[in-house]
């Protein structure tokens, strides 16, 4: 699991014995659409009478090929060491208990690593407290919530034996998808309202069309299957079906394909957020993040499916063109 590098931004001032933070918080709005537009992120966490505040760059949350939401900060702790971690069992609005949704707090110090979580695992019933997700946006791929949560000390600790309580709130925190097969594809979208879950891709790219090729299935479903094709010199950007095509088989084998001429289905468009180019032991791989929503005609009826939700990370290996052949003379 990567981790977020955080750098601590922390305004102090001292009452009695009692040290706060106070910062500024910039006016947003999560419900816009466009990521640069909602705002700028903003995470506080008060913690052993200390506030620590996280801005753009320093704070982030991921989403598993699972769909578990994981949100994570490091720099914390008087050595800016100390790391806090909360998993969550899926992305959506509403409450978390967290003896279910585990935190876990690692004390990063030079003595050695030691834990603290939310879970008792004496009474792993125990309530030990909630994080809220008030809004998710999806569009933007940000979430806004709250927490707030009693950290148990390991058995096993040898320093730090004590229990504290972390509570805290973040506005327009964004979230990637991460990929953790070894693949490198990761597809999700919902079908006339119904989710796509766990989906397998893979990704293979012809050297003579220049055409990526990526095709998600579920091994319960041996008809299921969606599958997206686009060039590989492909810009950010959006585009429709005259520069992408699309085709999907729903568990029952009923089949639905894109055509760029029917009007159908205008609207339909596939997103490219980021491209990233990489080299791995004298390969080129090329990496996509993306959305989509679009709509697919049935093959051989009239009912016009809508594909929503879509998102996709897809790292594929770039294919030299084949030499053409060398004539002696």
């Amino acid at each position: 699991m990567k981790r977020v590098i955080l750098l601590s931004a922390i305004c102090l001032s001292f009452l009695t014995t009692t040290l706060f933070t106070s910062c500024d918080k910039e006016s947003s709005d999560s419900n816009l659409d466009n990521p640069e537009l909602v705002g700028k992120p903003y995470f506080t966490m008060s913690m052993k009478d200390t506030i620590y505040v996280k801005g753009e760059g320093e704070i982030k949350a991921e989403l598993t090929s699972k769909g578990q939401l994981i949100i994570s900060a490091e720099g914390l702790g008087k050595n800016g060491l100390d790391i806090f971690e909360v998993e969550l069992l899926k992305l959506q609005e509403g409450n978390f208990p967290t003896n279910v949704n585990v935190a876990v707090y690692l004390y990063g110090d030079e003595q050695g690593m030691e834990v603290a979580t939310s879970l008792d695992m004496e009474r792993p019933d125990l309530l030990t407290g909630m994080v809220k997700i008030t809004k998710v946006n999806k569009a933007a791929k940000v979430i806004d919530g709250s927490f707030d949560i009693k950290m148990i000390a390991s058995p096993l600790n040898e320093i730090y034996k004590d229990q504290f309580t972390v509570k805290g709130e973040f506005e327009n925190l964004p979230y990637e998808r991460v990929i953790e097969d070894t693949k490198g594809v990761f597809v999700y979208a919902v079908a006339d309202g119904v989710p796509l879950k766990d989906l397998i891709g893979t990704a293979t790219h012809d050297s003579k069309s220049n055409i990526i090729t990526v095709n998600a299935s579920n091994e319960n479903y041996k008809h299921q299957n969606l599958i997206l094709r686009f060039p590989a010199n492909i810009e950010a950007g959006a585009y429709a079906f005259e520069d992408f095509s699309a085709t999907y088989s729903s568990i029952y084998g009923v089949k639905y394909i894109s055509n760029a001429e029917d009007s159908a289905l205008e609207g339909s468009y596939l997103k490219i957020d980021k491209i990233e180019d990489e080299t791995e032991e004298g390969k080129t791989f090329r990496k996509f993040y993306g959305k989509f929503d679009f709509k697919l005609r049935e093959d051989r009826g009239t009912h016009v499916l809508q594909m929503t939700e879509g998102e996709f990370v897809v790292r594929v290996e770039i294919q030299k063109p084949d030499k053409p052949p060398v004539i002696e003379l």
